[in-house]
């Protein structure tokens, strides 16, 4: 994971967009002031969310399964 100003993401925005789509990596964008941590963002491309919401939903669901 690749940690990354919104300063620097603005100035480069294409590049990291690139990077995120092409490699599928995952950036960290941190933001400054109180509670910072609750509001950082996460880039990910649609791929990786859709396999990330995929998983949780699979994951959600053997659990019900589990406790029935």
């Amino acid at each position: 994971m690749k940690v990354v100003k919104s300063s620097v993401l603005r100035k480069n925005l294409k590049d990291y967009l690139n990077q995120v789509s092409e490699s599928e990596g995952i950036i960290l964008i941190p933001r400054s002031g109180i509670d910072s941590d609750d509001k950082s963002v996460i880039m990910v491309s649609l791929k990786e969310y859709n396999s990330l919401k995929n998983f949780k939903e699979r994951y959600q669901s053997s659990l019900l399964k589990s406790v029935n």
